[in-house]
């Protein structure tokens, strides 16, 4: 889980409790292996839009796909 927190110059606008299966963050999270040591699976990066459109949502909602998360953690302990 990650805890987004939306602040603008009047204060904090917002915040999320996400998950990391979130349909919209896992689909758009980029993998990278050079921010990384050896012998890792590399690091990963949420984009910055899909968490301010997650916190501009009014009900916020986990939504996530089972099927596609198995998929997900399966291609990154195949790394």
């Amino acid at each position: 889980m990650f805890f987004f927190v939306g602040i603008d110059e009047t204060g904090i606008v917002n915040t999320v409790l996400a998950s990391v299966f979130h349909n919209k963050l896992q689909k758009t999270t980029l993998l990278q292996h050079h921010w990384a040591g050896k012998a890792t699976r590399g690091t990963a990066q949420f984009n910055g839009k899909i968490i301010n459109e997650l916190l501009k949502e009014k009900s916020f909602v986990n939504t996530i796909d089972v099927e596609t998360s198995k998929q997900f953690l399966k291609e990154l302990l195949d790394r």
